[in-house]
């Protein structure tokens, strides 16, 4: 005789069992944020070391010694093909070395979140800090070894040169001195006969020479009196009732 089948055996239109869903297709997304994340960091930090190994290497053994491969042991890569993952190639790494270590660039990154108009107007204690930017980089003997290297390339190169000093520190510099001498004018402390942006490439032209001097001549019995030179200059661009 054939089973006899129970009611419990017998399931009519039992909707089928749904597995339950994986807790870790949600977590993925998470994961790979976390991920590139520290990869992220990962690659910051390797730059900084390889920045901060360029920056040494070239100050103490200058241009022709500065090897990848000294600059990786100095950063402590056993592979100088390392570099070449976060830079395009030597032109790209020194005007990095420039951009990361020159003191200007640190004060024009503060300079941009400044309201001049919110804070009382103070032409000369603003010239006086740019001029105290500008000169801190001749205090650091291995900057300015490092900076005599890398300007002394750019002779050959020169779009190193171009590069830093045209498309971004001078133009910057002279862009905030122009926001700094047009303010000055509508204030009436500065003659409006003269235009900001002429004022302002003749003020930084002042400190060029300093710069050229005692950082990529060495000569560092150079030495200009800073609040002299504002005041002589001062002295020419100032509205004649201030």
């Amino acid at each position: 005789m054939g089973k006899i089948l129970r009611r419990q055996d017998i399931k009519i239109n039992e909707e089928p069992t749904r597995p339950k869903k994986s807790k870790t297709v949600d977590r993925a997304p998470q994961n790979d944020s976390r991920q590139r994340k520290n990869r992220a960091q990962l690659a910051s930090q390797r730059k900084e070391q390889i920045l901060q190994a360029a920056l040494r290497v070239f100050a103490r053994s200058g241009s022709k010694q500065a090897t990848n491969q000294a600059i990786a042991k100095e950063a402590g890569f056993s592979s100088p093909a390392l570099i070449y993952h976060y830079f395009a190639d030597r032109q790209d790494l020194l005007v990095q070395v420039v951009k990361r270590f020159h003191p200007i660039v640190h004060f024009l990154e503060e300079a941009k979140r400044q309201n001049i108009d919110e804070a009382p107007f103070d032409l000369r204690d603003y010239l006086r800090k740019l001029a105290e930017a500008l000169s801190a980089i001749n205090q650091d003997r291995e900057k300015c070894a490092c900076f005599r290297v890398i300007f002394g390339e750019s002779l050959s190169h020169s779009s190193v040169l171009d590069k830093v000093m045209e498309d971004d520190i001078t133009n910057q510099i002279t862009g905030y001195l122009s926001k700094l001498f047009t303010k000055a004018q509508e204030l009436g402390i500065v003659r409006r006969d003269y235009p900001a942006i002429q004022l302002a490439y003749s003020f930084s032209g002042l400190f060029s020479v300093q710069f050229i001097h005692v950082c990529l001549l060495n000569q560092a019995d150079f030495k200009l009196d800073m609040d002299m030179q504002i005041d002589c200059f001062l002295n020419g661009a100032l509205a004649k009732d201030v």
